[in-house]
């Protein structure tokens, strides 16, 4: 299976800059923050409304809150060419994905937005192409469909086709259609860890079922890593992610504060499996928002991925910095825990 994992928001960008610029059918974009500030690095949005002139189908599904700051200038020009715009909104529910499927035959997903904010971070964006194509589509049908999209041939994607098991897969979570499927696939990933357990995540806000899992992965002698940015974009998440840091830090969980914002989600599980997607370690991707990921056994994509992690853990010093939490850490902590699904 032919694939690539990109490290940066800009080489994501790049990639799916290119890939656009050959589409000859399709483009389907569905995505949390989708901004039009990236003129001066990558135009896509120009590529999108050149792409609609020249008669291919482009189809945008977009969270209502995440693309807020989408300028009606633009979503005008988008619709004046054909462009088919949908937004998202939903009380406490958010389409927190970031996927772009190319002619139906190619998709890009992972952490990276369309926000010329994020060009600089860390994160990590895989491409793949084959039949798990198929099942992104029938995602992005059912998405399409919510949001009152009418095209009889992008709902036709719907359908559950029977597809032979392979060993990469596109997890669907859709917590407003009663999807819940990031939880199981952390239960059987964590909970069957024999030897190593790596989690990449910007944002650690952990549920409890989650520490209960870690805590027995490390009875059983499993080596537990957490990879998470030192500073990221949101102060009180940081305080709440430290705080929950120094607890399993105590138990014997292995921390990696990066240097450089991180915006990165994934995990691999005794350096044979491997998930890369949309979701952070709190309670808003796993019971609120909808989110996209891969799963994957491949040899070569798990080498990949636990390369690009030993890179990020090469220059970074092990363990917890000896910083002193403020005295409503836990305060902090706890009310983010009830309140995420406003913030």
């Amino acid at each position: 299976m032919h694939s690539n994992i990109y490290t940066t928001s800009e080489r994501a960008w790049e990639a799916m800059y290119e890939a656009i610029g050959k589409a000859k059918r399709s483009i389907y974009i569905e995505m949390y923050i989708f901004v039009d500030d990236m003129k001066e690095h990558f135009d896509i949005f120009k590529t999108l409304i050149e792409k609609a002139k020249n008669g291919v189908g482009v189809v945008l599904v977009l969270d209502g809150f995440g693309s807020r700051e989408l300028s009606k200038s633009t979503l005008t020009e988008f619709r004046n060419c054909g462009i088919e715009v949908l937004f998202f909104k939903r009380l406490f529910r958010r389409i927190h994905r970031k996927v772009v499927i190319i002619d139906e035959g190619k998709i890009f997903l992972g952490g990276v937005n369309m926000h010329g904010a994020v060009r600089r971070w860390f994160d990590l964006e895989i491409e793949l192409e084959g039949i798990v194509v198929k099942q992104a589509l029938s995602s992005f049908a059912k998405s399409y469909e919510a949001c009152g999209g009418k095209n009889p041939k992008i709902l036709a994607y719907r359908r559950k086709r029977k597809i032979k098991e392979v060993g990469t897969w596109f997890i669907e979570h859709s917590p407003f259609a009663g999807l819940y499927h990031l939880r199981k696939i952390y239960e059987e990933s964590v909970g069957g860890a024999q030897h190593r357990i790596v989690f990449v995540t910007p944002y650690f806000i952990p549920h409890r079922w989650l520490r209960k899992l870690i805590e027995k992965a490390l009875s059983r002698d499993v080596r537990v890593e957490i990879l998470m940015p030192e500073k990221s974009d949101h102060l009180l998440i940081d305080i709440a992610s430290y705080w929950y840091a120094k607890k399993l830090a105590s138990i014997g969980v292995h921390f990696y504060l990066l240097k450089e914002m991180n915006h990165a989600k994934a995990l691999l599980v005794d350096d044979r499996a491997g998930l890369i997607g949309s979701q952070n370690i709190d309670a808003l991707s796993f019971d609120f928002n909808s989110e996209a990921s891969i799963y994957f056994d491949d040899v070569s994509m798990v080498q990949n991925l636990k390369e690009i992690i030993a890179d990020w853990q090469k220059d970074v010093k092990e363990g917890i910095v000896d910083r002193k939490l403020p005295w409503y850490a836990g305060i902090v902590s706890f009310i983010l825990k009830l309140f995420q699904p406003v913030l």
